[in-house]
């Protein structure tokens, strides 16, 4: 399954950061109050996608989208977009999923020009919107563990690696259907 922790970066940055840029904001043109398009906010969730806002035509629609808002947060979406800033989203959301492996709730802090944001992810947050990723996961193992022909029981030892083997809401499902005693920790970022 075509799933890690950059995947997790992405849930978090595409559910923390749009509103802190105006998400759901609207804008006059003409006569009419328009929603501003949800493609500037879509692109959160892939950087790449993201990185494609900086084309010369996307910026000046957003421009001329900020200008004819009311919301200063719009603004805040050009100075982001426009800038070497908007990568750095998915620094800090790495950042907060290894706080939130630990504590219950992770700091989310991010400034550059024209903007700041400051809030606070959960570990319940967190687990939300991973929840399908590690069911996927899950369902997967259970496949895995059927085709060879085998019972959770029969399983010696599971060995976690990698950052997201971290996350308590993948250890859980690990221990219950292995036991915590088969479930080892070895060499997290270096096996």
């Amino acid at each position: 399954i075509p799933v890690a922790g950059d995947i997790f970066d992405r849930k978090i940055v595409r559910h923390k950061f749009p509103k802190h840029f105006g998400e759901g904001s609207t804008y006059i043109h003409g006569h009419n109050e328009l929603p501003i398009p949800p493609s500037f906010y879509d692109a959160f969730e892939d950087w790449q996608t993201l990185l494609q806002l900086q084309m010369p035509d996307r910026i000046e629609q957003l421009k001329l989208i900020a200008q004819m808002s009311k919301n200063r947060k719009v603004q805040a979406l050009v100075q982001l977009i426009s800038s070497s800033y908007a990568l750095k989203m998915y620094d800090i959301a790495e950042a907060s999923k290894r706080i939130i492996s630990d504590s219950f709730v992770a700091p989310v802090r991010f400034s550059g020009p024209g903007f700041s944001v400051a809030d606070s992810l959960t570990r319940a947050e967190f687990e939300r919107l991973i929840r399908s990723d590690v069911r996927d996961i899950a369902e997967r193992l259970d496949h895995v563990i059927a085709d060879a022909g085998l019972k959770p029981e029969q399983i010696d030892a599971v060995i976690r690696t990698g950052g997201s083997s971290q996350i308590p809401l993948f250890i859980q499902m690990l221990e219950a259907r292995f036991g915590a005693d088969k479930v080892l920790d070895i060499d997290t970022f270096s096996s």
